[in-house]
């Protein structure tokens, strides 16, 4: 005797499905969009078992007979991500970050998404945790800390102009060159954007060759984006040569000691979060650093301190301020 075919009921709206028919939809609450429907019975081996995922013509086969294929991947902007990822993101998969609080999940993600949309792609942020306001401040964090080699700016940009990118680039003391293009050629706005900050100035529509040579002349220049040195109070750093010097004396450091007091320094007393001195390590190893350099430091005038629940900045010895240790 043939089984009896089994049925269950599907909300058309929202997918919803129970064994009983309803006037409402209990998951969405619409009225008559419950529909029957039949399921496919599950798959039983000859002897009644259940199937493991495996066909009939399937064989155990050695593993270095297994062919493997590559798959399309693109890049996070992470090295360290996409080596841990097999060489970067496959097109339609999903990846589970996970961590300890404060150990930079959320950034890692924020940068990752920018990265990812500086490559042409379309990219949605959800968050449950965060406001968008503490997104926003999240996102301008990592921008500030972010070292980008040329920055050409179109003015027509929707939401927050052309012009206040600028502005803010400068007020946060970030020195890459700046090219302004736009439509706009009245000699005011050449003015205004030059007065910004902006390196140079190109108006629509150019050729591409002109743009270059510009890119280039900008860059001869030095413009914003030399970096021969720098320097909080007695330390000093090259940037170049990746030597420190404190009240005129040479300053051992090793390379993630250097990592972290370059950041300080660029910071020129403001605060670093955390998550971006402690990179792609752990939140013990950034205590260790820093525990190296505070002694160093303070013997030269110079202090580390820490801000409770964000991270670390630098400060002189006698500007110490209220609501840091």
């Amino acid at each position: 005797m043939p089984k009896k075919k089994k049925t269950v009921y599907v909300c058309q709206e929202c997918g919803y499905d129970t064994p009983k028919w309803m006037r409402r939809c209990p998951g969405c609450g619409a009225w008559n969009t419950l529909v029957e429907e039949t399921v496919a019975p599950e798959p039983t081996t000859r002897g009644g078992g259940l199937r493991l995922g495996l066909s009939d013509a399937q064989k155990p086969q050695p593993i270095a007979e297994v062919k493997l294929e590559d798959m399309p991947r693109f890049l996070t902007g992470s090295g360290e991500l996409d080596r841990v990822l097999g060489g970067g993101i496959i097109p339609g998969s999903m990846v589970l970050i996970v961590g300890d609080p404060g150990v930079g999940k959320s950034s890692l993600t924020l940068r990752v998404c920018a990265d990812v949309a500086r490559q042409g792609k379309k990219v949605l942020y959800v968050t449950g945790e965060e406001s968008t306001r503490q997104v926003r401040m999240r996102a301008d964090r990592l921008l500030q800390e972010t070292a980008f080699d040329f920055v050409l700016l179109d003015l027509g940009l929707p939401g927050l102009g052309g012009y206040e990118v600028v502005r803010r680039i400068r007020k946060r003391g970030q020195r890459m060159p700046v090219i302004l293009i736009t439509a706009r050629d009245a000699l005011d706005d050449r003015i205004y954007g030059l007065d910004l900050g902006a390196d140079d100035y190109l108006v629509k529509p150019f050729e591409l060759a002109e743009l270059s040579a510009r890119m280039r002349a900008v860059l001869r220049r030095g413009g914003m984006s030399a970096e021969p040195a720098l320097g909080f109070g007695p330390l000093v750093l090259d940037i170049a040569g990746r030597l420190a010097e404190l009240a005129g004396e040479p300053l051992a450091l090793s390379g993630r000691e250097w990592d972290v007091l370059e950041a300080l320094v660029r910071a020129d007393g403001r605060t670093v979060a955390r998550e971006r001195l402690q990179g792609e390590g752990s939140s013990n190893a950034l205590e260790v650093y820093v525990s190296r350099l505070r002694p160093r430091l303070e013997a030269a005038g110079v202090a580390i301190r820490t801000v409770r629940g964000f991270g670390y900045r630098l400060e002189r010895v006698k500007e110490r301020r209220d609501g840091a240790d």
